[in-house]
């Protein structure tokens, strides 16, 4: 009789066929509930998910430390502030290995609440702050919200994510919140439907991709960080998305829908931002633009530039991400990256160019030797405002000819309003206060590029500052009105029109061969009532000493502008090739 019991059990699908003396171990974990199944996986005990699911079920919310407990509505995220969650942990491996921090939550406890059908969240959602989710090798997932189907919002603030966070195909009917958390993997936010709003303020990602997405609300992410890219992708927004004082490797935003404001103001970009076929209800960014050059130098050999952040990690105000990147756990990971791209000035040759270092992956081109803010073929239903840019700044006062090219491209895009520009902020910096008959003019002016290939507007501000050390390559404009102003993104626009003097000095900039702007100048100076008559002549010398330099070379020196001069580095470089990418 014993024997056939034992026979029984083994050949059972609940259990797998094991050794005969582990028999009774498999029958008594077969005999369990599913539920208390999960939780001696997990560690989490019945009577703690039993504490959650009543805890949602009148409306409160769980807060993990310093242990579980269940609280009144919004009082959990003050607790777990003063509990310094997440930011003051040293190491999170550490605390995913103890098996006894209260901190802790199985992968799967949103599933497991949401599969719990006798006591279901109240309206107000699932409000868990201040846990930490452990991924373990080699599935990395540590919080698990896969094809979920959610009739009210889900909130995670405060909380560690040491792993993945894998919501691909995630259904809420509400807000899905993420603020102030450390999610030390990659979130997958994939197919995903958020019929309310995101908020990801404050947070620390490795990476981010968020692919066929639709958010029916506002996408916050201020005051954060992806470590390396920030891919959104084929995205519909309903409102806004603000990405404003965060930092990133790369962000891409290629083919979304973005109804609101794109809010890309005060943020840093260590290596590329690229806006490719996206239309967008308006654009700002403001102070926006790249970091610093470092270093990295070894004993007795040669010393190789990389790309770092700058104002995101070494302001005296100490913004968020500073504070972030401050944290042991992120820390390390910058330490990590900092020593792979010295390790990797030791493995290739000096006069090797593998492009910027740091940006190998996150470059249009692996052997890119800039970095780049681009707005490609895209439409802004009202206005772009670029203003206050800030170009990578050199390790020293000047830039060095292995310094980066920064480069700031509008090609192919549409502004349907206006489109006020200023390329530079006034930092006074060596650089800025540099002069056209300054020795290092040249040098410097090579280093930034601003380049817009038929672009279209409704009107053009422009502060026509020609002293600056940048050179241009344009062509195949369009706009109807020409103003000249200093614009801030939040001011009134100016009515000034700009002198002839002011746009054949700004023209002198172009190395694009081509003639074109001068008609665009000239057909608004025509329209505000202004004699365009010099535009026009010298858009016929420009033409015929281009004819002519075909046939005499020497004749090129002699032209107007630096479509022709030999010290920029034009080449007729196209940024409307780049490309990214297969998701």
């Amino acid at each position: 009789m014993v024997a056939t019991k034992r026979i029984g059990i083994l050949s059972s699908p609940s259990c797998p066929t094991v050794a005969v003396f582990f028999w009774a171990a498999c029958a008594a974990f077969a005999t369990l509930p599913a539920n208390a199944q999960s939780a001696i996986a997990s560690n989490l005990s019945e009577a703690n998910f039993q504490t959650i699911v009543q805890c949602l079920s009148h409306g409160d919310e769980i807060v993990m430390v310093p242990k579980l407990r269940c609280v009144t509505r919004k009082s959990s995220t003050e607790i777990a502030e003063k509990e310094n969650m997440p930011l003051h942990q040293g190491d999170w491996n550490s605390v995913c290995q103890d098996k006894n921090d209260p901190r802790r939550l199985p992968a799967d406890i949103i599933k497991r609440i949401d599969a719990h059908k006798d006591v279901r969240p109240a309206p107000t959602g699932i409000r868990i702050i201040g846990a930490v989710f452990c991924g373990s090798d080699p599935d990395k997932t540590a919080l698990d919200l896969a094809g979920l189907d959610l009739n009210y919002s889900v909130a995670l603030d405060r909380s560690v994510i040491n792993g993945d966070l894998n919501a691909r195909n995630l259904r809420v009917k509400g807000d899905f919140s993420f603020e102030n958390v450390l999610i030390l993997g990659d979130l997958w936010l994939n197919r995903a439907h958020v019929q309310g709003s995101v908020y990801g303020n404050k947070s620390f990602i490795r990476n981010l991709s968020a692919n066929d997405t639709q958010i029916d609300g506002t996408w916050w992410h201020r005051e954060s960080i992806v470590f390396w890219e920030a891919d959104i992708v084929r995205a519909n927004i309903s409102g806004d998305l603000n990405l404003s004082m965060s930092a990133f490797s790369r962000l891409w935003i290629q083919s979304d829908h973005i109804a609101g404001t794109l809010d890309l103001n005060d943020s840093e970009a260590r290596c590329a931002y690229h806006v490719n076929s996206t239309t967008v209800g308006y654009l700002a960014v403001s102070r926006a633009g790249f970091g610093i050059v470092k270093a990295a130098e070894h004993a007795g050999q040669f010393a190789a530039d990389y790309a770092w952040w700058n104002r995101a990690i070494s302001r005296v105000s100490k913004p968020y991400t500073q504070q972030m990147f401050e944290t042991p756990a992120i820390k390390r990971i910058a330490d990590a990256e900092e020593a792979r791209i010295r390790n990797l000035t030791l493995s290739q040759p000096k006069d090797s160019n593998p492009g910027i270092r740091g940006c190998e992956s996150t470059s249009s081109e692996s052997t890119s030797s800039s970095v780049e803010f681009y707005i490609l073929d895209s439409t802004v239903q009202t206005a772009l405002c670029l203003t206050s840019f800030n170009w990578m700044v050199p390790k020293k006062d000047l830039s060095d000819p292995a310094h980066p090219t920064s480069i700031v491209v509008l090609n192919g895009t549409r502004i349907n309003g206006n489109l006020m520009i200023d390329l530079w902020d006034d930092q006074n910096s060596y650089v800025d206060r540099l002069q056209p008959e300054d020795k290092d003019y040249k040098t410097v002016r090579k280093k930034h590029r601003f380049e817009a290939i038929g672009v279209t507007a409704g009107a053009l501000f422009y502060d026509f500052d020609n002293a600056r050390p940048y050179f241009t390559y344009i062509d195949g404009l369009n706009f109807s009105r020409i103003h000249k102003a200093k614009q801030a993104c939040t001011g009134q626009a100016g009515e000034v029109l700009p002198s002839t003097n002011d746009v054949l000095q700004w023209l002198e900039k172009n190395a694009a061969p081509s003639s074109q702007p001068f008609m665009a100048f000239a057909e608004a100076f025509e329209r505000a009532g202004t004699s365009a008559t010099r535009l026009r002549v010298r858009q016929r010398t420009v033409e015929l000493c281009a004819q002519t330099a075909g046939w005499l070379s020497f004749v090129g020196r002699l032209c107007p502008g630096e479509r022709f001069s030999s010290d920029l580095i034009a080449k007729g470089e196209d940024a409307g090739k780049t490309k990214k990418k297969a998701h």
